[in-house]
């Protein structure tokens, strides 16, 4: 009777394991639902759009502020911003942000490939903040 007892027992042990490791494999498979980045990548403009979870906002923000220095595009929270954007060195673009949702337009005909080229690299690190 105690060899059955000790059996049922690690039966229930193996099933709440179970259950635990399919709860945890879901809700770690649900957690980017929302995730969403593209680029559209064309011989005369670039856009980068990104769909993400809305707590990563400012630190996206700050990225792209930090990238831009000297300018600065956006304040340190969540704020909704559609702008033309024109940088010190002449490099122009358009950016719209809402807590969770970035869109960047380059035309490639307004500026030099320098430009465009770090263009991508700072639609790369926004990729990476809101993927990671």
């Amino acid at each position: 009777m105690f060899y059955i007892y000790k059996k049922a027992m690690k039966l229930k042990e193996k099933i709440i394991a179970q259950l635990f490791l399919s709860v945890l494999i879901l809700t770690s498979c649900s957690r980017n639902k929302d995730l969403k980045v593209s680029v559209k990548d064309s011989d005369t403009e670039f856009i980068f759009t990104a769909h993400y979870d809305r707590k990563k906002t400012v630190e996206v923000q700050q990225y792209v502020n930090k990238m831009l220095k000297p300018n600065r595009i956006f304040a340190d929270h969540e704020e909704d911003a559609e702008k033309d954007i024109k940088l010190a060195n002449g490099t122009t673009f358009h950016v719209e942000s809402t807590p969770g949702d970035m869109l960047v337009k380059f035309n490639k005909q307004d500026n030099n490939n320098a430009a465009y080229q770090e263009m991508r690299e700072l639609c790369q690190g926004i990729r990476e903040i809101v993927v990671d």
